[in-house]
């Protein structure tokens, strides 16, 4: 779904139809692990970030603030 230097995030999708598929973040040096439990839950975290000014764009590119992120 989303991928930036090494690291990405992807829907696990299986053959059954369910509600919700879970987001998992895949890193070239750690295991998958799931991330949120949804595409919803990941886009109102991202908005609630961007609302609280934890991230934003900025001259063509994201920055954040690091320590708000931990």
């Amino acid at each position: 779904m989303f991928e930036f230097q090494g690291e990405w995030y992807g829907v696990e999708c299986n053959e059954s139809q369910t509600v919700a598929s879970p987001i998992v973040h895949y890193f070239v040096e750690d295991e998958p692990v799931v991330a949120y439990s949804s595409l919803t839950s990941y886009m109102k975290t991202i908005a609630k970030a961007l609302k609280e000014k934890v991230i934003w764009w900025e001259e063509g590119s994201w920055d954040s603030d690091i320590n708000r992120l931990i």
